[in-house]
Formats: structure tokens, sequence, C-alpha cells
């Protein structure tokens, strides 16, 4: 191969990169993962070719550390799992711009309907994430819930890591 070609390859894989924002999974609890890997790798085969566990911080306990407060007012797990949720849609508007946020909620609202105490609940969650969660570049693209036998919690999480 010539030169220029082996260097418009090289340059074609850089902004490739460049594109593809780093892929980050995080995963607790051994085989919990297996379900959200599938599912990614159904969507784009090619953003998951090396899985790493060792990453700078586990995205799955800092997304059940900034729900807690949700979770510990929940009385059985269907509640968890919509802690769990309305604690992640926070954490992801949390990261969007002013236009963008007022898109989604627009379209939510659409969707669901527009509730004073969902609105209020998730203002108060966006607000906690900025406050004390800033330092965490990251938006959740997707995550699986399990519960095991003695109704303990499993939280696989894969998110984007964003550039500053």
């Amino acid at each position: 191969m010539s030169k220029k070609s082996n260097l418009l390859r090289e340059k074609k894989r850089k902004e490739y990169k460049k594109e593809k924002k780093r892929f980050v999974m995080d995963v607790i609890g051994s085989g919990t993962h297996y379900n959200l890997v599938k599912r990614i790798q159904s969507e784009d085969p090619n953003l998951i070719k090396n899985f790493k566990k060792n990453t700078k911080y586990k995205v799955s306990e800092i997304i059940l550390d900034f729900a807690r407060p949700l979770i510990n007012e929940c009385t059985d797990n269907e509640q968890i799992k919509i802690a769990i949720m309305t604690s992640i849609t926070a954490w992801n508007l949390a990261t969007l711009s002013e236009d963008k946020k007022q898109e989604f909620w627009n379209k939510m609202n659409a969707e669901i309907g527009d509730s004073e105490e969902a609105t209020q609940i998730i203002n108060e969650m966006i607000n906690i994430k900025k406050k004390l969660y800033d330092e965490y570049n990251f938006i959740v693209r997707d995550y699986e819930l399990q519960f095991d036998i003695h109704d303990n919690l499993h939280l696989s999480v894969a998110a984007n890591q964003l550039s500053n």
C-alpha cells in the first residue's frame, strides 16, 4: 500500500474514533450484564469490542447512590424500578443543554402526561446531580435492573462518557 493510502486510512480511523464516544460498560454481579450487552450489540455490533470491568468508577454504584433518596421511600420492587428509571431520566436530563432538555420534556409530557409531582421530583433530582455528582460526565444509554431470590438489587448500566 502506498503511504498516501495508509495516511488516509489512519485519518478515517481517527475520525471514526472521535465520532464514537468511548463506551463504558459497568457491571455489578456475575452474569447480570448478559442481556444488556446482547441488547446493545443488536443495536450496533461494532460498539462493544472489548469489555472492561475496571473503569475509574462504577457507573451502577453512582446511579444507585444518586437514586438512594427515592429508593428509600419504596415499599416494593415495582416502586424501586420506577425510582431507578426516574433517577436515570433526571441524570440524563441534567447532562443535556437547555434546548434539548425542553425538547425531551415536551416528548415525555406528550407520552405520559404532565404530572406536577413527577416534574418536581425530577427537577429536585437534576439539582442534586448538578450539586453532588457534577464531576461524573456520562449519560446512561441503557440499563438492566434485576432482583435475586433474596430481593437484592443488581443494576447493570451502559453509559457513554461525554467529552468535557
